[in-house]
């Protein structure tokens, strides 16, 4: 499997820069806040001299499904970052 993939990033420099790793987690990112904006809703104002917030969350399935969708995948590739780059080195 390596091997294929190592001829693959060979041949294409297209292909080296869609999978750069600011690329994985800028779309990550990106469709995590799009699904944000269009699933909640945040609206702050004045009343009698105060700031009142209102969060308000919209029902849309697909984009839920989005969130939780790319937080697992978030989720995972940090974990993988740093358990990564841990070793068990027996004494």
């Amino acid at each position: 499997m390596n091997d294929a993939l190592g001829a693959l990033l060979a041949q294409s420099a297209a292909f080296r820069f869609i999978i750069h790793p600011a690329m994985v987690l800028g779309g990550v990112f990106f469709a995590i806040g799009l699904n944000v904006i269009s699933t909640f809703r945040v609206v702050l104002r004045l009343q009698n001299g105060t700031v009142v917030t209102t969060m308000t969350t919209r029902s849309r399935l697909f984009n839920s499904g989005v969130l939780v969708v790319n937080f697992f995948l978030l989720v995972a590739i940090v974990l993988d970052a740093f358990g990564g780059n841990f070793q068990i080195v027996p004494r």
